[in-house]
């Protein structure tokens, strides 16, 4: 678990999935932070098992569609309307990688550390 930051206003935090060989992930924080380090956004017109209507394997991939900048744009304006209503938003993004990516990521960071 890499804990919330305040400079990036994130958190991250790491799932091993067993079964796939991989880890998943998952890092939350401030909107507009998270928007910035997706390409990918998961399509709110499918409906999948996360949305608990059961029609969908739990190993299917979810359906995505590519955070161009057009919808990041209109996502970023989105959140400013919000913001000016006093509304704060949190999201969540996740990426699947393999163990040996996730070795080299944690080496990375406890070099970085050690500075």
């Amino acid at each position: 678990m890499i804990p919330f930051n305040s400079e990036t206003k994130k958190m991250t935090v790491v799932v091993e999935l067993e079964r796939d060989k991989r880890v998943r992930v998952f890092t939350k924080g401030a909107s507009e932070c998270i928007i910035d380090d997706c390409a990918f956004l998961l399509d709110p017109n499918v409906k999948t098992q996360l949305s608990n209507t059961g029609n969908s394997s739990p190993r299917a991939p979810a359906p995505v569609i590519n955070l161009d900048l057009n919808l990041r744009e209109k996502l970023k304006r989105a959140l400013i309307e919000m913001a000016e209503k006093s509304l704060r938003t949190i999201s969540i993004g996740y990426k699947d990688i393999s163990f040996e990516e996730f070795k080299y990521a944690i080496g990375e960071l406890e070099k970085s550390d050690s500075k």
